[in-house]
């Protein structure tokens, strides 16, 4: 959901977005046609990063 909405594409998701947690909050901004990643994949409680 991220990547489409920050315009990455999505083969490239991944990479960019290397940190990605399997329960992992980020927090974004939209106005209008536009997006901005704020906080990006900070883990739950509970989450212990591999």
């Amino acid at each position: 959901m991220l990547c489409p909405l920050l315009h990455i594409p999505l083969a490239a998701c991944r990479r960019v977005l290397s940190r990605l947690g399997d329960a992992a909050v980020s927090e974004i901004r939209v106005d209008g046609d536009h997006a901005a990643l704020l906080s990006p994949h900070v883990p739950c409680e509970g989450e212990t990063r591999r």
